[in-house]
């Protein structure tokens, strides 16, 4: 009853096309586990998805129609939050968790406790700002290790910093990676 393993899984992943769930799609096909990639740019970057990893790629959640509705996946990585996430939490299988790391959405939570105290689900926060250098270290070397050079190639679009202004828009509006 811990974190997610090398045991094959299924895990959605939510804000799939934008820099963190790029990666979390790579890495978790990577290592075996069936990704459900979740995008609200679902029609034109579904090529991108899959080439990525993802085994299906599928619109945008929203706001779950039950509290508890019927399990989709074992697992989830929350990009976005708001109703993305709640949505992650009232579908997420017995015992299994929901990694939130960000708020792209909104950073509202409109849920019921049913997931966590009927199929066990827990919720994880991601420190991205306090945790240890070890632990910062042990992450940097994991991704030097595991992330695929090409498959990142794809993930980036290098802008000179002046032209930053001209493309402000589009990387606000998430057209730009």
């Amino acid at each position: 009853y811990g974190g997610l393993d090398d045991t094959p899984s299924t895990v959605l992943v939510t804000g799939a096309a934008g820099g963190v769930g790029s990666l979390a799609v790579q890495l978790l096909a990577a290592r075996g586990h069936t990704v459900i990639a979740s995008s609200s740019r679902a029609a034109e970057e579904e090529a991108y998805l899959m080439r990525l990893g993802a085994s299906r790629v599928v619109g945008r959640l929203e706001a779950p129609s039950k509290p508890l509705d019927r399990v989709r996946f074992d697992y989830a990585v929350d990009c976005v939050g708001g109703d993305p996430l709640a949505h992650c939490l009232s579908r997420c299988g017995a015992r299994g968790a929901v990694a939130a790391c960000g708020n792209a959405a909104s950073g509202d939570l409109r849920t019921t406790v049913f997931p966590f105290i009927l199929r066990g689900v827990r919720l994880l926060g991601v420190d991205s700002v306090n945790p240890p250098a070890e632990e910062r270290n042990a992450v940097w070397e994991r991704l030097d290790r595991d992330l695929d050079r090409d498959l990142l190639e794809a993930t980036t679009t290098t802008i000179p910093l002046a032209d930053v202004p001209r493309v402000a828009d589009d990387i606000l509006e998430g057209r730009v990676r």
